[in-house]
């Protein structure tokens, strides 16, 4: 399928942190699950990387 197979892809984790509570994140809208089910991860060393061969534009604060 259009060589899709042939091609190596490599994923590295974005973040390194804590798993919390979707409930324990200080945002309404995903605190109330407005967004649907999920989790939040507070980083630990202060990082977020691209997982993939690219680079972060934007991070919402």
């Amino acid at each position: 399928m259009f060589g899709l197979f042939n091609k190596k892809l490599e994923l590295h984790a974005p973040v390194s942190g804590n798993v919390i509570e979707i409930t324990e994140v200080n945002d309404p809208v995903f605190s109330q699950k407005m967004m649907g089910e999920g989790f939040a991860i507070k980083p630990t060393n202060g990082e977020i990387n691209s997982p993939i061969n690219g680079r972060v534009k934007s991070i919402f604060p």
